[in-house]
């Protein structure tokens, strides 16, 4: 399984994100909370989806180039439909830039428009990572560039 956003590393290494499809809103805005609390850092280095876009809202988020964020509306967990104030909520927790950008294309499934790159969200204010970024293990860069 995959490292997930609301799964706590142990001591105070970082969170790192691999791949995240998302969840309950309000445990991923718990970790949020937590993880603003404790100073942790927090890296993307993959697909982080739905409800892990509040990993955004952690003052020491970076991004790697692997990284991939999408946003969609909050959903009711029991009728399936998009649920505006909780979407909204979300996005008012993100840094300013990052709400604004996804606000006018976030629909009940994901958009091209509410999918954010690394180079994207480097531009909208998200530091870089610093190091090597662990997707390169997956995706040796001679695989990306094609012969």
């Amino acid at each position: 399984m995959m490292p997930g956003f609301t799964d706590t590393p142990p001591k105070m290494d970082p969170v790192v994100i691999t791949y995240d499809g998302g969840g309950l809103v309000a445990e991923y805005k718990q970790a949020a909370l937590k993880y603003r609390l404790e100073g942790r850092d927090v890296q993307i280095a993959g697909v982080c989806r739905s409800a892990c876009v509040y990993a955004l809202s952690v003052p020491k988020v970076c991004v790697y180039p692997s990284a991939i964020v999408s946003a969609h509306y909050a959903t009711d967990i029991d009728e399936g439909f998009p649920r505006q104030e909780a979407t909204e909520a979300i996005l008012r927790d993100l840094p300013k830039a990052i709400g604004d950008t996804l606000r006018p294309h976030i629909e009940k499934k994901f958009t091209r428009g509410a999918t954010l790159t690394a180079d994207q969200l480097v531009k909208l204010g998200i530091k870089k990572c610093a190091g090597k970024d662990p997707q390169d293990q997956f995706n040796p860069p001679e695989t990306l560039i094609g012969k």
